[in-house]
Formats: C-alpha cells, structure tokens, sequence
C-alpha cells in the first residue's frame, strides 16, 4: 500500500576498511557477550554475531591482488523462509520490513529450525544460555526513539545507510537511485532452491576486487 514504510540497509563496499566497528556497537548495544574457545559449539549453535564483518578475496594476480571488506546481516527478506519454517507467531514480518522473533512472550524454543531455513549462514543463531534464536533486529527500539541502528551511527566511513526505501527522499533511496549504484550491485549467493528477496543492497564499483563467492 502507497505510504507504507519498507526498511532496508544500503551497504558501500567501497568505503569499509574492516575495522568492525558495527560488530562491536552491535555487541554493546545488545549485549552481546563474546564467546571464545570451546565455550561455544559453534557448528550446534551458530556464530553470536548479529553483525559479521567478512572479508572476500584475495583476487587477480601476484602482485596485483585485491580483496575487500563486507558486513553480513539479515536481510530481512521480502520473502523470508525463515518465518515460515517457525511456528506461527515465533518469527514474523512487520509490515514495514522488518522480520523479528517474539522474545517478549518466550514463544521460541531454540529449535533452530529458522537458521536451517536461512539461506545466509551464520545470520541467525541459538543463544545456549537462553536457548533462544538470535539475529539482527535493524534496531528497532532505536528507530522507535528515532535513532539510528546501532551499527549505522558508529561505522566511521559510513558504509552503511538505513533507511525507508518506500520514501524517495530517504538517504537510501536517494543512493539506490544513483547509476553507478544501479550498475555496480553484488549479492551474497545462495543456494538455487533458496533464493530470497533480501533488504540489505550491497554496492562495489572496484571490480577488479571480483565478487561474491569467486
């Protein structure tokens, strides 16, 4: 319907240098302990990250190699298989995008059925202590005091825009809008059988730097 909202992340390869500085304002805003060693069975639970900075490459020729830095989340897909592999009311879209999990009403069993269905690895995870599913949130109770995701205000190079994609104004819908842009966009592969519509738009301009999943 004309003036919903639909939320999304815009992400600028071009401009991350690595730093993780989102992976840390994501641990200390959701209190996100780490996890090290053997404390964590990490092929059982998944990785306690609801925002992972990866690194791809490197790519080309000795000496004239290239790799670059990605932040992986949820894309809060507009089709996420996610919900539907839960029980009804445990993970759910709202109807401005976001795809969140019930933890108000313990409604989750930490079955893990969700990280299955997902078609991006690592995004969703079970927290062993309260054995509940975990992922990103595009901080919700932050935009309910109009802030921005945690991730959004602390990334030095601004990498990263959120924003409402149905407004045309928005900051990201302005930069989806760029030709570069349009011409430049990458995605995280998956399986065939799994594809998904996802929110999260990813941008490189350096193709020498090649792709996802070379």
């Amino acid at each position: 319907m004309a003036g919903e909202k639909k939320y999304g992340m815009f992400v600028d390869l071009d401009l991350c240098i690595g730093c993780k500085a989102c992976e840390i304002a994501c641990r200390q805003e959701h209190d996100l302990r780490p996890r090290v060693g053997e404390e964590l069975d990490f092929r059982r639970y998944g990785s306690p990250f609801w925002i992972k900075l990866n690194w791809a490459g490197p790519y080309g020729t000795f000496p004239q190699l290239s790799f670059y830095f990605y932040a992986e989340m949820c894309a809060h897909c507009d089709d996420p298989p996610c919900v539907d592999a839960c029980e009804p009311g445990v993970m759910y879209k709202r109807d401005d995008g976001m795809v969140l999990l019930d933890h108000k009403n313990k409604k989750c069993d930490g079955c893990g059925n969700c990280a299955k269905a997902c078609p991006y690895p690592g995004v969703i995870w079970i927290d062993p202590d309260t054995h509940l599913a975990e992922k990103c949130t595009f901080c919700y109770h932050r935009l309910e005091d109009g802030r921005e995701p945690a991730c959004v205000k602390h990334c030095p190079m601004q990498c990263l825009t959120f924003g409402d994609m149905n407004d045309p104004n928005s900051p990201i819908s302005q930069k989806l809008k760029v030709p570069d842009v349009q011409g430049n966009l990458i995605k995280i592969p998956v399986p065939p059988h799994m594809e998904v519509v996802p929110n999260v738009t990813y941008v490189l301009r350096r193709k020498q730097a090649g792709h996802f999943g070379s």
